[in-house]
């Protein structure tokens, strides 16, 4: 997707909003056009700059996607973890976010990763956290 400078100011924070599309990769590379341009209205509701879309396969084969904004102020956990829901996030992922963002605000960022696999659990304990994307 193409830049788009919606502002300008010097002032702008940088923000990496995570997106889970729980969908396969070659069936978001069909559809890759129209979710850009209906996330559109996304980024002016929440007057963000858009500055890159970076797009990755997971190792499932689903997509996961790394949107790039400015802001003219930081946004706190709670609006990242909206705007990441109304972005197309995985439901499941976004429900954990939204209570990680009200339960524990300053983890949020530590937590907001996508993982290349998922976890597998074995005796009830954690086997490999993965690699984090």
């Amino acid at each position: 997707m193409k830049v788009m400078e919606m502002r300008k100011s010097s002032s702008l924070r940088h923000e990496v909003l995570k997106v889970d599309i729980d969908i396969p990769w070659q069936l978001f590379q069909q559809i890759r056009e129209h979710w850009e341009k209906t996330r559109l209205s996304v980024f002016i509701h929440f007057n963000l700059t858009l500055k890159e879309i970076i797009y990755q396969p997971s190792q499932n084969g689903k997509t996961h996607v790394w949107v790039h904004v400015e802001s003219h102020r930081p946004l706190t956990p709670y609006e990242k973890a909206l705007i990441q829901f109304l972005l197309g996030d995985d439901h499941n992922r976004s429900k954990l976010n939204f209570l990680r963002a009200t339960r524990t605000p300053s983890k949020f960022d530590s937590f907001n990763i996508l993982f290349s696999r998922k976890v597998v659990k074995k005796h009830g304990e954690s086997e490999d956290m993965h690699q984090p994307q």
